[in-house]
Order: structure tokens, then sequence, then C-alpha cells
């Protein structure tokens, strides 16, 4: 339900010109490379994980606030604890808290999706960016599931 109310908010802001797209940030469109430089599961079940990945694109992608980086990660560390084990999931996760740490950032470090933007400052993102963000996010090869799945977790 909270989706439709979304989806139905978007429309109408588009629909009646109150949400521009010159007063836009501008914004990269959203890809996933998956799990990043790790793999999607296991020999015998090669994408087992990989949902766990795209969701965590879309929170790193979006971005927001120190907190809702943490959230992020935590997430991605429950879910691939879902469908595989807490071993692999604590490896997964203790890899991307290091990679915080790393002064090299992947192309998908936290805030990517923000052209001419800091996001570096973890700020709270603004209604206008969210909505830019979920707009994107839509316009993507996503699948909805999964769309619908990370903004029940991450929102």
């Amino acid at each position: 339900m909270r989706i439709i109310g979304i989806i139905y908010i978007l429309f109408n802001l588009f629909h009646t010109g109150l949400y521009a797209a010159e007063n836009l940030p501008e914004i990269k469109p959203f890809h996933t490379d998956y799990c990043t430089g790790y793999p999607e599961g296991t020999r015998e079940e090669p994408m087992l994980w990989a949902n766990c990945c795209i969701k965590h694109d879309l929170a790193y992608y979006v971005s927001g606030t120190r907190k809702d980086r943490r959230k992020a990660d935590k997430l991605l560390r429950s879910c691939v604890e879902k469908v595989s084990t807490k071993t692999r999931a604590n490896i997964m996760y203790t890899g991307i808290v290091l990679g915080h740490l790393s002064p090299i950032k992947a192309k998908t470090a936290w805030g990517w999706a923000w052209k001419n933007f800091d996001r570096k400052s973890f700020d709270e993102l603004s209604d206008e960016q969210k909505q830019e963000a979920l707009h994107a996010i839509y316009q993507s090869d996503v699948e909805l599931y999964l769309i619908d799945e990370f903004l029940k977790e991450f929102f």
C-alpha cells in the first residue's frame, strides 16, 4: 500500500508540473554491479544473494546519513544470512565496513547517484532528492518486487 502511495504522489507531482525537471538535482541513472568484486552466490547457486546486493546498491545510490549507511550495511548482512550462512554474511559485512576506511572508493560508494553534490557530508536527503532518487530507481531495470522490498526495509 505504501508503494502505491509513493507512486501516486510521484505521478501527481510530475503530472501537475510542481516537480519540474529544471528544479531537480543532477542524478546519475541507477545500475548495479551486484556484489562489487565479491561472488553473487555459490558454485551451485551462482546468484544466491545477488538480490541482497542489489538492495544494498539501491541504498548506496540513494544515500543519506551515516545512520542510513549503517542500516544499509546491516540489512545486507541480515539478507545474506537468511539465504546463506551467518559466516558468509559476517565476511561480507566486515569487507564493506573495512571498505569504508579505504581511501580508494568504488564508483558505487555511498551517495554515488548525485552529480555535482558532496555526498561525503552525510546530510539528510531533502524530499526533492528522495523523489528524484525514487524516480531514477523506478526507471532502472531492477525488478519492481526488489524495489518494493528495498523501500519497505530502508525507508
